[in-house]
């Protein structure tokens, strides 16, 4: 029988501080590649605020996908500092 894995690790993951109001680049290494609940395809700039830590830990430790911490866009955070 199977043994149930242990996700304690991956529970107490948090983001890091330096990713607050920042974003994360994503290329999939293979269109529709499906992780964290999205469909990547070429390059994707979301935000960091959108995800959760389980999302940026899924993301950033992927092999299939090259995730890299940006600057947000400059007019994703002029669109966030008027909501």
């Amino acid at each position: 029988m199977a043994q149930p894995r242990n996700n304690t690790k991956a529970s107490a993951f948090r983001k890091p501080k330096e990713a607050e109001g920042k974003a994360l680049r994503v290329v999939a290494k293979r269109d529709g590649f499906r992780r964290a609940g999205r469909e990547w395809h070429g390059a994707t700039v979301v935000p960091t605020s959108e995800l959760d830590d389980q999302q940026y830990l899924q993301l950033t430790t992927d092999p299939m996908l090259d995730a890299i911490l940006v600057d947000l866009p400059a007019e994703s955070a002029t669109d966030s500092k008027a909501e």
